[in-house]
C-alpha cells in the first residue's frame, strides 16, 4: 500500500500550542493573542537580539534552539540558557524592560511564533506568565553558571564528546 501525504502549509505543521508556554495558557488568551502571533522561519546563527539592544519581538520557539549568551566587554560570551519549545526568548519583555545583557542566536535552525513587543503584557485578559517561567529561568541560569565555574573545560569536552584523556 503507498503512504499518501497531503501537501500542507508550514502553518499547519507548526501550530503555537507546540510550544508548552502557549499550550499552558487559557483559551481566553489564546483567541486574543492569536491576531499578533506570527510564524516565522528561524535560520542558524540568526540573531533575535543584541546585548542592551530594545527587543522589537519575544519569540515561542516551536522546533528551534536559540541559545542566550552573556556578552563580555571585551567581546567573547558564555552561554547562561538554551531555550527551546519549552520556553521563550524575550523574557525582559515581561518584567517591564525593553533590552537585556544576553545575545539570543539560533543554534538550531526551525520556527517560532513571535509576538511583539508593544503587546499588552499584563492586565485584565492579558499575556501574563512571568511567575510560570521567570523561576526556572533563573534555575537554569544558576546551574548553567555553576558547572561552568566547578568543571574544567577539559572535562567539559572530555563529557561532551568521549574524548581519551591524557
Amino acid at each position: 500500500m503507498e503512504l499518501q501525504l497531503r501537501n500542507t502549509s508550514t502553518v499547519d505543521q507548526h501550530r503555537p500550542q507546540q510550544n508548552a508556554l502557549l499550550a499552558a495558557l487559557s483559551s481566553e488568551v489564546c483567541e486574543r493573542l492569536a491576531q499578533d502571533l506570527e510564524l516565522v522561519p528561524l535560520t542558524l546563527g540568526q540573531i533575535l537580539y543584541e546585548s542592551n539592544e530594545t527587543m522589537s519581538h519575544a519569540y515561542f520557539p516551536i522546533d528551534c534552539i536559540v541559545s542566550l549568551l552573556y556578552v563580555m566587554k571585551n567581546g567573547e560570551s558564555a552561554e547562561i540558557a538554551v531555550v527551546g519549545n519549552e520556553g521563550m526568548i524575550g523574557i525582559a519583555l515581561f518584567m517591564g524592560g525593553d533590552s537585556t545583557m544576553s545575545r539570543g542566536i539560533v543554534q538550531n535552525a526551525g520556527h517560532a511564533y513571535r509576538l511583539k513587543a508593544q503587546v499588552r503584557w499584563r492586565g485584565p485578559g492579558s499575556f501574563n506568565i512571568t511567575p510560570v517561567r521567570l523561576p526556572c529561568l533563573i534555575g537554569m541560569v544558576w546551574r548553567k553558571g555553576l558547572a561552568s565555574a566547578t568543571t574544567s573545560l577539559k572535562r567539559r569536552v572530555t563529557g561532551c564528546c568521549h574524548l581519551p584523556s591524557k
